[in-house]
C-alpha cells in the first residue's frame, strides 16, 4: 500500500510542474498583453443617454399626477 502511496504523490508532484511549465508562458503572455485589445465590457443600470419622463415610472403614478388634477 505504501507503494502505490508513494506513488501518487510523485504522479502529482509531476502533474503539478508539467502544468506550471505548460501554463507559465500562457499567463505572462496574457498579463503582457495590450489592454486595448481586449473586449471593454460596460454594466450599466440604465440605457445611456437622457432620461425622459416616460422612462420614469415613480413620476408616472395616475394617483399622484398633479397635472391633471382640476382642484
Amino acid at each position: 500500500m505504501r507503494q502505490l502511496g508513494d506513488f501518487a504523490a510523485w504522479l502529482g508532484l509531476i502533474l503539478v510542474v508539467l502544468g506550471v511549465v505548460y501554463y507559465t508562458p500562457k499567463l505572462v503572455e496574457y498579463v503582457s498583453d495590450d489592454s486595448a485589445s481586449r473586449p471593454r465590457v460596460s454594466v450599466a443600470a440604465r440605457p445611456p443617454g437622457p432620461l425622459s419622463a416616460k422612462r420614469n415610472m415613480a413620476m408616472h403614478h395616475t394617483r399622484f399626477d398633479r397635472s391633471t388634477r382640476s382642484d
